[in-house]
């Protein structure tokens, strides 16, 4: 972690040295986390851009705020910029909630453009007015992460499995598991103990969360989207100089959404090597065994769907930013 902080501020004390404003940005993933490496070049390319009006001063691996808080740390001043995940913000964030649905998208990189795009029309009003949005932006699919093989869906029966927002939570029951919510930093010596038998995350936290060496099954399967923000204070935004607004615009935006998508997808993409290093097995579905899943987790956008009206717009807008026409 420190590495990545002395390695930003070095990136960035060439440009800064008669900066006229400073800004602080914390991610709460571990600081090997891959993510990182992409905001400490993002911190860089705006303070370079700024032409030395802005220093950006890059804090990762949790050290201002874990997944959860930062939020809430952005909205009262505490940090200027950070990205957190919507999922642990319940009834916050209901209509952002369209990306959890499952077999919706192939990646990370068309979800969240189309994420941002829904953002930019207004279909999501109301959910980001105490923050300034800089980009909303999915994570790849999740996939259900075992400590023990799993033959068939009948297997998953009593299985204590935890996700990281309600809709995943939701789908643990829907395939016969029982859904606890954990904190990621407590997953590992979750798993390790038996306190959990698996999660619902996507392969970029394998690496990140060393989950490949606690659990042994992976099944690779479109179980929705982890939405995330990356959003920053709105008075500290408009306190800043017209240069050092117009380089974080620059960088803001749909470029953000599918920049950090497409890097999630490659990392995603390595990740699944890993998960499936040393014995472990990455299973691939079967078309049969991809329709008896779909049929188990159609559910879940249903229910979704039922409990408001409005969720048909807004689920019909994503799918046609995603081009599905009326899927």
């Amino acid at each position: 972690m420190k590495h990545l902080i002395c390695a930003a501020s070095l990136c960035l004390a060439a440009g800064s040295a008669f900066s006229q404003d400073t800004v602080t940005l914390a991610s709460p993933a571990p600081g090997p986390a891959a993510i990182n490496t992409f905001l400490a070049k993002w911190a860089a390319d705006v303070a370079a851009s700024s032409g030395g009006a802005l220093t950006v001063n890059f804090v990762p691996g949790g050290v201002l705020g874990r997944e959860g808080q930062l939020r809430d740390r952005v909205a009262a001043g505490v940090v200027d910029i950070a990205w957190d995940f919507q999922g642990y913000y319940p009834g916050n964030y209901d209509k952002s909630a369209v990306v959890e649905q499952p077999f919706q998208f192939a990646n990370a990189a068309e979800g969240g453009r189309a994420f941002q795009a829904i953002y930019e029309a207004g279909v999501l009003d109301g959910e980001y007015d105490d923050v300034h949005v800089l980009g909303l932006f999915t994570f790849p699919n999740a996939s259900l992460m075992l400590v023990d093989p799993l033959e068939d869906l009948g297997d998953m029966t009593g299985r204590k499995v935890t996700a990281q927002n309600p809709t995943m939570q939701a789908a643990v029951e829907a395939l016969g598991g029982v859904a606890l919510n954990l904190p990621i930093p407590d997953w590992y010596p979750a798993l390790s103990r038996g306190t959990i038998d698996g999660a619902i995350v996507t392969f970029t936290a394998v690496p990140a969360f060393r989950l490949n060496e606690v659990m042994t099954e992976f099944v690779d399967v479109q179980m929705g989207g982890n939405p995330a923000m990356f959003v920053m204070n709105a008075e500290k935004y408009d306190s800043l100089s017209e240069a050092s607004r117009a380089a974080i615009d620059a960088h803001s935006g749909q470029e953000f959404s599918e920049g950090i998508g497409a890097f999630l997808d490659q990392v995603n993409g390595k990740a699944k090597g890993l998960a499936g290093s040393d014995g472990n097995r990455v299973r691939v579905l079967s078309e049969a065994e991809s329709e008896k899943w779909q049929a188990k987790l159609a559910p879940l956008t249903d229910a979704w769907l039922a409990a408001d009206p409005t969720r048909a717009a807004i689920r019909d807008a994503y799918l046609a930013e995603l081009g599905h026409g009326d899927d």
